[in-house]
């Protein structure tokens, strides 16, 4: 009996390593000069990148089928489509329901001849990974599936990331120039050094700076999320925080940075035109003097600026 049980454990487990090896594309991207800082380039049309910097030579991107597919949730597709724009949805509503009813008479001419029969899933990602003078170029085949990418790369590298629906964008450990930009998902970036641009339509930003450069300016956007954004506590910056229907926060101590409030003036009477003054409803902090210039937008969400060591 205990044999016989240990037989069972013994397949299942190997079984589970066949279907990981199948449902898994694994790449490792020698770099044409290790020496120097890499440039990073990945985004997916349904899925989560997940980046990570380790002591190495090689970029390492490993990309996973998720288990649901997205042609079984056409409507939840439709619904993320309008984010990009309702006013396209609008204009093309009566194409699209007429798409829709279309899909679902497809579907079910589908299942009744394949009644009886098991669909057979498509593994692989359709991963491509181009190298060229430290430049990196990932993309997947997600058009119809969600995927998830995995990349390991040296801790010198610059990232520019995009995802749209059905996951997050995740950085740890890296030092360079950020670009990065999730639809629908969250953004969080951890441990990383240097200067971001971080936006997310429908969730929260969240980026923790161990290093800045001083020479670059940053931003942190959201419509629907809040903004969580650590910096060094010498960071010498211009923060201009705006949120239109939240509040803002900060372990800062405000008294011994100046805060002032953007005025626009014009005057075009000599023309014959108006004299026009706009206090905006921006906040401004010279930190530690001021700098560079860190600009904070969200609309329905909350900001929140930490003190870190």
């Amino acid at each position: 009996m205990k044999k016989q049980f240990l037989i069972t454990i013994i397949f299942v487990l190997l079984a589970s390593i066949f279907t990981y090896a199948q449902d898994t594309d694994k790449i490792a991207v020698p770099l044409s000069d290790p020496s120097k800082p890499v440039m990073l380039e990945a985004s997916l049309m349904s899925g989560g990148i997940t980046v990570i910097g380790y002591d190495g030579k090689e970029v390492i991107v490993e990309s996973k089928v998720r288990e649901k597919k997205l042609d079984e949730a056409e409507d939840l597709k439709d619904a993320e489509k309008e984010a990009l724009g309702e006013y396209r949805v609008a204009r093309r509503s009566e194409r699209s329901r007429g798409s829709k009813r279309s899909r679902q008479s497809k579907r079910e001419k589908t299942n009744d001849k394949a009644k009886g029969m098991t669909r057979l899933n498509i593994n692989s990602s359709g991963l491509t990974v181009e190298e060229e003078n430290n430049v990196i170029e990932v993309s997947v085949d997600s058009w119809r599936r969600a995927y998830d990418l995995n990349i390991k790369v040296p801790r010198r590298t610059s990232l520019k990331l995009n995802c749209m629906n059905n996951g997050d964008i995740l950085v740890e450990n890296v030092e360079g120039e950020f670009e990065v930009e999730n639809l629908n998902g969250a953004v969080t970036l951890r441990n990383v050094s240097g200067s971001v641009t971080a936006h997310s339509l429908n969730k929260d930003v969240t980026v923790t700076l161990n290093k800045v450069d001083a020479k670059k300016s940053m931003s942190f956007s959201t419509m629907n999320g809040d903004i969580d954004v650590t910096f060094p506590k010498n960071t010498k910056a211009t923060l201009k925080l705006k949120s239109d229907m939240g509040d803002i926060y900060s372990d800062f101590d405000m008294s011994k940075h100046k805060i002032t409030k953007k005025v626009d003036k014009k005057d075009s009477r000599g023309s014959g035109g108006k004299y026009k003054v706009v206090v905006e409803n921006t906040m401004q902090v010279a930190l530690n003097g001021g700098g560079s210039e860190m600009q904070f937008t969200s609309f329905n969400g909350d900001i929140y600026v930490r003190q870190g060591k």
